[in-house]
C-alpha cells in the first residue's frame, strides 16, 4: 500500500518534504479500518485474546504517540529507509526462524507485552504500517504466543495503534500549506475511503485463510510477502 500511495502523491505534484508524511498517514488511517473489520473477524472465530491486547495496547499506543512525532520531523528519504529495513527484518525473522514456537500458556512479565507494545507502535508511524510486521514476530518469539493467536490479537492492539497514529498524523499537518487540496492533515480520506473499502472486504477473508492455513506455512507466506514489499521498495524509485 505505502508504494502504491506514494507513487499516487507523486502523480499529483506532491513535494518530496510532504510525501512520506502524507503516505504514512493515509496508509495508518487505512490500516485502522482493515484492522477494526479483521478484529471483528478474528474475535467471532475466537483467536483473539482481549487482556494481552488491553496490556500491549498500553505501550502500543505511548510508542504510535511518540513515533509519530518523530515521524513528521523527519526527512521522507529516511523514512523510506526506515520503512525498507523494518519490513525487511522483520521478514527475514519470520521466514528463516528454525526454532519451534513454544505454544504453552507460561506467565510472561507484563512490561514484556508493554514493551513489545510500545516498539510496534513507535515503528508504525516511522513507516506507515499498523505495527503487525513488528509486532508479529515479537509475540511469536519473545512473547512465544502460538501463531494462530497471534494475527487476531495483534489486529486489536493495531486498531489502537493506527488510530492514535493517524490521529497524530492529522493534527501534525494541519494546515500545512504544502499538501494538495482535500487533505486532511497528512492523510488523503479520498484515498482512505476507496482503500479503506477495499481492506474492510478483504479483511475477513483473510482472518478465515489464517484459520486454515498450518503455522509453518503461515508464517513462510508472511516472510516472503514481507521480503517481495522491502525488494519492491529498494528498486523504486520513491
Amino acid at each position: 500500500m505505502v508504494p502504491f500511495l506514494a507513487l499516487f502523491f507523486r502523480s499529483m505534484g506532491v513535494t518530496e518534504t510532504v510525501l512520506m508524511q502524507l503516505t504514512f498517514g493515509t496508509s495508518l488511517a487505512v490500516a485502522f479500518l482493515a484492522s477494526c473489520s479483521s478484529t471483528g473477524q478474528h474475535y467471532r472465530q475466537k483467536s483473539l485474546l482481549w487482556q494481552a491486547v488491553g496490556i500491549m495496547a498500553v505501550g502500543s499506543i505511548i510508542g504510535a504517540w511518540t513515533g509519530t512525532a518523530v515521524a513528521v520531523r523527519t526527512s521522507s528519504l529516511v523514512l523510506k529507509f526506515i520503512f525498507t529495513v523494518a519490513i525487511a527484518a522483520s521478514a527475514a525473522g519470520m521466514f528463516f526462524e528454525k526454532r519451534k514456537t513454544c505454544e504453552d500458556t507460561k506467565p510472561i512479565p507484563s512490561l514484556l507485552w508493554i514493551f513489545a507494545g510500545f516498539v510496534s507502535g513507535f515503528i508504525a508511524p516511522l513507516a506507515g504500517i499498523g505495527g503487525g510486521i513488528i509486532l508479529v514476530p515479537l509475540m511469536v518469539y519473545l512473547l512465544r504466543f502460538p501463531i494462530k493467536k497471534v494475527v487476531g490479537t495483534s489486529s486489536g492492539v493495531i486498531v489502537f495503534t493506527s488510530a492514535i497514529a493517524t490521529i497524530r498524523y492529522i493534527y501534525h499537518g494541519w494546515g500545512n500549506m504544502l499538501l494538495p487540496k482535500g487533505c486532511l492533515g497528512f492523510v488523503f480520506p479520498a484515498a482512505v475511503i476507496f482503500l479503506g473499502i477495499s481492506s474492510v472486504i478483504s479483511a475477513p477473508f483473510g482472518a478465515q485463510l489464517n484459520q486454515r492455513i498450518k503455522s509453518s506455512i503461515f508464517k513462510k507466506i508472511f516472510g516472503i510477502l514481507m521480503l517481495m514489499i522491502s525488494i519492491k521498495i529498494l528498486f523504486t524509485s520513491l
